[in-house]
């Protein structure tokens, strides 16, 4: 599904007047310590493909941004997160065309996630938050105040606030 990304696509269109196309890559339940989301590994690659195709496939397009909601397969692997993030941003903007300063927004996990998983939990939201602080054109999306339907995925009214706070997040870089 798309989730978050549609909010963010209706602001940015509202906004510049131009056509959106979103490249959704996100699958449940992976992460960077599942070995699908680390450089070269399986959902990268689709992901880096998907998105230079839709470029191909659209001559004049231009690849404006990453938007990543990621972090709760992770939780346990705090240790080696950050590298893990900050590695996939320079991939992105290394290996998809016309992406090599392109705004990257990552989204802050769930309140309801963080306390269900304690200390790594508050570990890996900070981790996240500080991405922007360890790369250029990078920021932080807070999924703080946001209910959950399960403690963990975001309710569909969530999901549009969400898209919102995302967009904001990305106009500001």
């Amino acid at each position: 599904g798309i989730g978050y990304a549609m909010t963010f696509a209706r602001a940015y269109k509202a906004a510049t007047g131009r056509r959106v196309l979103l490249v959704p890559c996100a699958q449940t339940a992976t992460g960077f310590t599942t070995g699908h989301w680390n450089v070269g590994q399986s959902l990268y690659n689709a992901a880096v493909s998907r998105c230079n195709a839709a470029l191909a496939a659209a001559p004049g397009s231009e690849f404006k941004g990453v938007l990543w909601h990621q972090g709760e397969s992770d939780v346990s692997a705090t240790g080696t997160y950050a590298a893990s993030v900050d590695a996939i941003i320079a991939g992105f903007r290394s290996s998809i065309t016309g992406a090599t300063d392109v705004p990257f927004v990552a989204g802050g996990v769930a309140d309801d996630f963080v306390t269900a998983t304690g200390a790594n939990g508050v570990t890996l939201q900070g981790i996240i938050a500080d991405a922007g602080n360890r790369n250029a054109s990078a920021a932080y999306v807070s999924a703080a105040g946001l209910a959950t339907s399960d403690g963990t995925h975001f309710t569909a009214a969530s999901q549009r606030t969400l898209g919102g706070r995302y967009y904001t997040a990305w106009e500001a870089l």
